[in-house]
Parts: C-alpha cells; sequence; structure tokens
C-alpha cells in the first residue's frame, strides 16, 4: 500500500514541495504510512485514485487466499489430509482420567 502512495506522489511531483526535507533530498516521496506528509498537497481526485487502488490490492489479497484455499481443498480431497496438519483437539491426561 505505501508503494502505491509513493508512486502516485512521485507521479505528481509531490517530492519537490513536500514539507519532509528527505523527500526534496531524495527526489522520491520517503511516506512511511498511508497518510505521508504531503497529503494536503493531494487533490482529492488523486485521494479518491489512490483509494481505488487499495481496493484493488485487497481485493486481489483476497482472490489469491481464496484460489490458494480452493486449491488446497481439491489437493485433501485427491489425496487425503495434510500429514503436516495438526490433528484433533487432544485433551490432557489428567482431564481424560476424571471421573465425572
Amino acid at each position: 500500500m505505501l508503494t502505491a502512495v509513493q508512486l502516485l506522489a512521485w507521479g505528481e511531483g509531490f517530492h519537490a514541495e513536500c514539507p519532509n526535507h528527505a523527500c526534496r533530498r531524495a527526489g522520491l516521496c520517503q511516506a512511511s504510512s498511508i497518510e505521508p506528509e504531503c497529503a494536503p498537497l493531494w487533490p482529492e481526485a488523486l485521494g479518491r485514485r489512490l483509494d481505488d487502488m487499495l481496493v484493488g490490492i485487497a481485493l486481489s489479497a483476497f482472490r489469491t487466499e481464496a484460489s490458494r484455499a480452493a486449491i488446497h481443498a481439491r489437493l485433501v480431497q485427491a489425496f487425503g489430509p495434510d500429514p503436516q496438519a495438526p490433528s484433533g483437539k487432544k485433551r490432557s491426561r489428567s482431564a481424560a482420567g476424571t471421573p465425572g
């Protein structure tokens, strides 16, 4: 997400006007948070563009996880459970031996 902030800020040339001296010196946005020091320079349309990019990143991550889960489910169905996966809940010996 920070890369998206840096990319947009660099594309707009904010590093030249940024209150952060490191940005001006490096000629590149040094954003270390989603709300960079140059945020007041950002026009509303660019802020919406950043929001759209961040939603796209989140959707991509969710889709990747769903795809991995589906592949895992197919492999387990085809080849059986993962031998490395922890088995069911284990009971302690004291609880197992106590009547009641």
